[in-house]
Formats: structure tokens, C-alpha cells, sequence
């Protein structure tokens, strides 16, 4: 076969004879392994005609010798390279391309810079074949430090043309692999050099492909982001002015990004202000463009698990190297590292903390049983006595093992129902005076209207249940829906939740009415944002605005009490499904606002605060946390006698 091979080649026949002959034998001949490689040689004697590149093209595994005469090449045969490089910018059988990845990215980490030209090419021109997904990085045979030697080699390649696809297949061998010391080692090297060129137009695109994968791919917290949003914004802030201009789909690039950011890492006041002024300025989305599906399809589901997250795992790992927190920048605040969609846990906690009777009653404690009540003393404790910004993983982790199997997942949870959940857990110790905090009285009184008959009932309650219509003509009030969940309440038939009177022994009309009897020393207000709608089958958001600007008034049996505010959870995001939960608090009186990101405390001008507090339709109050104002009276008494109630 091979000596046909050979005859055709040598014939006088025009190239596309032999093309039609050489698929005739190639394609239909069913040749052994034998025939394949001697007619290789042939092929390859007669390299690089045309009807040569054409027939070894047909034959398995000669790609990767063209691959291969190309990388080692000593240029000394402009044709041949010519002819090797040509097949390879247009080779998109990943078949084809396993093998030789593997000796490029070999390559990589053997070769010196000096000696990497011809490998930088490749990244650049030659398309990236998805082989991400595909190839484990166990086949490279390597060790973790000469991976993350690659990763970071790789990673300083000019991002022209395709390599910052490349780069990405890369990385997301890493991630399915679960190399996360590699990628730890690697990958922030990676970060902070495609973030150094996007102030080259003919690099930029190729970072953002790099910056998308990685801030897109690990959405478990926004920390990685967040870490690098300085080297980020500094540079693409200059874009929309700068000369000579960025490509217009580079633009629109950059578009995608900041609204996949936006959406993935809602709740971080300080950076969407920027953002947004900057995505005002760039080209509009087109319109088949939709942000959810965009960001699924970059995020690295294996993370979900928090152990195996590649940023957790290092600090939750006993003997495993810890990410140092910074000194303390504020004497009275503190940081908690998010260990996997734990904002809502951070944010009840960050609200307990800043209440100080909690502290009195549990940051002290050391004899607590093992669980919950011990825990949370021992975590009140450490954010109380820290000097360290941030409370770190291990911190987090050991405190979450201990409650219940729900919150110790990485599944987003709802900030009020953790807030009852661990009200009701701290409860359990019963040597503890938790009533004395948050806990008030009602009675309940509901009258017949025909027989005058009045039957009463008492009831504790520790917060507030406020409902919010969806749409409403204008912005209510706080102070006016809680003033409204104490109105006298219509029972009949007419609106069907008539009351069966035991006097009558019939259901008729009647009057429901709860006041406060007691009123708490610390008033806990939820805002009813999540509803469930019955067309879509889903619970949805109620993003409507509520203005929960410094105080309310409590209506009692015995008259209004003032209470004012001293920390918001607030809910960020549209979507029930989605979103996060951060913290504003301040200490009474008269206080700096500080907002409780997670790890991240900054404090706030009072502008910032009131803006999010009476107008915020995306990042909503949620659960507030008041004090009882005390009266000219109670002061003195307090001075005088230097009760307990001082610390309340």
C-alpha cells in the first residue's frame, strides 16, 4: 500500500487527482497499523505538498508529530514549519489535540522563557480546543509544584489572540481535577498578571476571558473577587476614554462581566456604585443576552461542597497553611470569613454582636454544655477580643458543626429564620436571662360584636412580623406598619375568617385587638420580603421600598415607646433564590455607621446608610434591630442604682 501511496504522490497527476486517490485509499482501504505507518512515511518523505498534508490529516496520531516537528524545530525549514503550524491553526479534532496538549503544557513547565517562543505562538494564534473538561491533570504526571509552576508560566503569556482561552482550559483542569493548592499556589499569580494587561487593547479581551473564569467560576463567596477588585476597577475605569479606543466587542465583553459580577456578588454597597457609573459609559448588552445563564454556565459546580472549595479547604484543613487577616482596623468591629453562603449565618451574628446585652450575657461564659450556647459564647468571645480583622475559616467552621444539619451546608439559608432557629437554641440554657433582651408580651383580645363577650389571651413574642405589599402608590413608612399590626382587626363572614363565639355557639362578627404589654428592651423588626407565588410555583422577592430610617414607635397598653435603630440585616438581590446578606450597625447614642461585609468592615457615612434604609429596592432592609429609648426617669435610675438594665 505504501508503494502505491508512493507512486501516486510521485505521478504527474494534478493535486486534486491525488487528493480524490488518496481519500479513496485512506478512507475506504481499512488499513492495518502497519500500512498506516509505512504510508505515513511516504507522506511525510514528501512533506509538505499538498496532497501530502492532505493524506496525513486522514491518518491517526500524525498530528502529533506535525505538533511535534513544529515545537522542535530549530527554524532552520521556514516551509515545513510554515506547513506544521498551518495544520495546527486549523486542527479543531480534540481528539487529535489530547496528546499534544499534553507535551505543550509539559513544555511549559520544562522549557526556559528564552525557549518558550514557539509555545507562546500556539497559545496566541492556534484556537483553544475545549479540553478542560477533559483532560485530568494526573496524566501530566507531574507534581503539585511543577503544576503550579505551569499554571503560573502559562498565566504570564502575552493574552494576544486565543490565549486567554487557552488559559482557561487550563484553569478548569485544574478546578475539575480538584487541584486546589495548585490553583491556590498559581492562581492569584494568574489574577494580578491578566489584570496588568487590560491596559493593552490587544490584550484586554483575553484578560477578561481569564478574570470571568476564575471570579465567575468560584462563586462561593465573594472574596476572590473582592481581593482583587482594586488591580480590576483601576484599569477598566479608563476604557470608555481611553486612546487609542478598545474594540467595541471588547466593550460589550466588559459589559457581560459587570452585570454577571453584580448578579453573582450582589450586597457590596462600596463597589456597585463605581460599577454602575462605569456601565453607563460602555456599549449596551445585546439583547439575546440574559445574565442568570451567563453566570451558571461559568460557575465551578464542584465547589459547592465548602471542603472542597479551593479557597475554604486551606484554612479549614488542620496543619494546612492559614490566610492571615490583617490587624484590627476597628476597635469595635469585626470581620467573619464566609466559609461557603454563609452571609446569612454572619449577619444574625454580626446583629447579636452589636447588641450589647448579648454580650453580658454569653461572651463571658465558660462553663456552657458542649453545643450551640457554648459555641456562640466562644465565637462572641473571639470577636470581642480578637486583634485580627476577620474572624478565619477554622473559626467559622467549628461554629457551624454544631447546629443543626441544614445550616451546616453550604446552601444560601434565610438570615430570619437562622435568627429565630438560634434564638431558640440559646434558649435551651435555661441559667441564661435571653427574655431580658428580646423578648416582649401581647395580649390578644377578640370581643363578639353581638353578645359583647371579650375572650383574652397572652402571648411572648421576640420580634415582629411586618408584611410589605408588592405594589404600593408610595414608599411606607416602618413606623406606620408597625403601628398598623396593632389596629383593631375586622373578623366576619364577608371577609371569610368570621369567629365562633362559645358564648353564641356560632360563627358572626367580631373584633380582634393585640397590644403590647411588655415591651422589649430590644425590639426585633422582620420585614415579610419573600412571598409565595402560585402562578410561577416559586417564592419570589418583594422588592418594595420601605423607609426604615432611625426609630419607630411601639404602641403599648401603656402608652408609645421610642426605640431606635442600631443594626439592619440587609437582603441584596431580586430573586429569592439568590442573593446576600451583609450588616449595618452602630452602638447608641449617637455612632458611626460600620457595614459588616463577611470579612470586609468599612465604616459609613450616615448618607449612605439613610439612602439604603428608605429607598433601597434591591439591597432591603430586612431584619432590624432596636432599642428602647430610655426617658429622663429611667436614666436616673439607672445612675442611681447601676442596674443590670444599664448593659440591656
Amino acid at each position: 500500500m505504501d508503494a502505491i501511496v508512493a507512486a501516486l504522490v510521485m505521478s504527474e497527476h494534478p493535486d486534486d487527482v491525488k487528493v480524490q486517490y488518496l481519500d479513496h485509499i485512506l478512507l475506504k482501504g481499512a488499513l492495518t497499523q502497519e500500512q498506516e505507518a509505512a504510508v505515513a512515511d511516504v507522506l511525510w518523505a514528501a512533506w509538505p505538498a499538498a496532497p501530502a498534508q492532505h493524506g496525513l490529516r486522514q491518518l491517526r496520531g500524525q498530528f502529533l508529530v506535525a505538533f511535534r516537528r513544529y515545537v522542535n524545530s530549530p527554524s532552520s525549514n521556514d516551509d515545513d514549519d510554515g506547513a506544521c503550524f498551518a495544520w495546527m491553526r486549523t486542527e479543531t479534532r480534540l481528539d487529535e489535540w489530547r496528546s499534544a496538549i499534553k507535551v505543550l503544557l509539559l513544555f511549559i513547565v520544562f522549557r526556559t522563557p528564552a525557549d518558550a517562543g514557539r509555545l507562546h505562538r500556539i497559545f496566541q494564534e492556534c484556537p483553544a480546543p475545549a479540553f478542560g473538561r477533559d483532560l485530568p491533570l494526573s496524566a501530566l504526571c507531574l507534581k503539585p509544584p511543577q503544576l503550579a509552576e505551569m499554571l503560573i508560566k502559562a498565566g504570564r503569556i502575552p493574552l494576544l489572540g486565543f490565549a486567554g482561552d487557552w488559559l482557561r482550559e487550563l484553569l478548569l483542569c485544574v478546578v475539575v481535577s480538584e487541584a486546589w493548592a495548585v490553583l491556590l499556589k498559581g492562581g492569584i499569580d494568574v489574577l494580578l498578571t491578566a489584570a496588568e494587561q487590560l491596559n493593552d487593547p490587544c490584550t484586554a479581551d483575553g484578560s477578561l476571558v481569564v478574570l470571568e473564569t476564575i471570579f465567575l467560576g468560584y462563586q462561593e463567596n465573594a472574596d476572590v473577587f473582592l481581593t482583587c477588585y482594586s488591580h480590576f476597577y483601576d484599569r477598566i475605569a479608563r476604557w470608555p476614554s481611553a486612546s487609542p479606543a478598545f474594540d467595541a466587542t471588547t466593550l460589550v465583553h466588559l459589559q457581560k462581566l459587570l452585570h454577571g459580577l453584580l448578579f453573582a456578588f450582589p450586597g457590596h454597597p462600596l463597589l456597585q456604585a463605581p460599577l454602575r457609573t462605569l456601565m453607563a459609559q460602555l456599549p449596551p448588552l445585546p439583547a439575546e443576552f440574559v445574565v442568570e445563564t451567563y453566570v451558571d454556565a461559568l460557575r465551578w459546580t464542584n465547589c459547592a461542597p465548602a471542603a472542597a472549595s479551593p479557597f475554604f479547604a486551606a484554612e479549614a484543613t488542620p496543619g494546612a497553611p492559614t490566610t492571615s487577616a490583617p490587624a484590627r482596623q476597628h476597635s469595635d468591629a469585626i470581620g467573619l470569613k464566609n466559609i461557603g453562603n454563609s452571609c446569612y449565618m454572619n449577619a444574625v451574628l454580626q446583629g447579636f454582636f452589636w447588641t450589647p446585652a448579648m454580650r453580658r450575657l454569653f461572651a463571658t461564659r465558660t462553663n456552657a454544655k458542649p453545643g450551640v450556647v457554648a459555641e456562640f459564647c466562644a465565637l462572641l468571645g473571639r470577636m470581642q477580643s480578637s486583634g485580627s480583622s476577620w474572624l478565619d475559616a477554622r473559626t467559622m467552621e467549628r461554629f457551624r458543626s454544631v447546629l443543626l444539619p441544614e445550616y451546616q451546608t453550604t446552601r444560601q439559608q434565610d438570615a430570619a429564620e437562622f435568627l429565630h432557629y438560634l434564638l431558640d437554641a440559646l434558649e435551651s440554657d435555661k441559667t441564661v436571662a435571653l427574655h431580658e433582651v428580646f423578648q416582649g408580651s401581647t395580649m390578644r383580645t377578640i370581643t363578639c360584636d353581638a353578645c359583647k363577650t371579650a375572650s383574652s389571651a397572652k402571648e411572648a413574642f421576640t420580634d415582629l412580623h411586618i408584611p410589605v405589599g408588592a405594589s404600593v402608590a408610595s414608599t411606607p413608612v416602618l413606623a406606620d406598619l408597625v403601628r398598623a399590626q396593632f389596629a383593631p382587626e375586622e373578623l366576619s363572614a364577608r371577609l371569610e375568617n368570621a369567629y365562633f363565639c362559645d358564648v353564641c355557639q356560632c360563627r358572626g362578627d367580631a373584633t380582634k385587638l393585640v397590644s403590647v404589654e411588655r415591651a422589649p428592651t430590644h425590639l426585633l423588626v422582620s420585614i415579610n420580603r419573600f412571598e409565595y407565588n402560585r402562578l410561577c410555583g416559586a417564592r419570589e422577592k418583594v422588592c418594595t421600598a420601605v423607609d426604615c430610617r432611625d426609630h419607630v414607635i411601639l404602641p403599648t397598653a401603656h402608652g408609645d415607646v421610642p426605640y431606635d435603630l442600631y443594626a439592619a440585616i440587609v437582603h441584596a438581590g431580586t430573586r429569592a433564590d439568590h442573593g446576600h446578606y451583609y450588616t449595618y450597625a452602630r452602638h447608641l447614642p449617637d455612632s458611626d455607621w460600620h457595614l459588616l461585609n463577611d470579612s470586609h468592615v468599612a465604616r459609613v457615612d450616615d448618607a449612605m446608610v439613610e439612602s439604603a434604609l428608605a429607598h433601597a429596592t434591591t439591597d432591603t432592609p430586612y431584619v432590624l434591630f432596636y432599642k428602647r429609648r430610655e426617658t429622663a426617669s429611667k436614666k436616673a435610675k439607672i445612675s442611681a442604682t447601676n442596674g443590670a438594665d444599664a448593659l440591656l
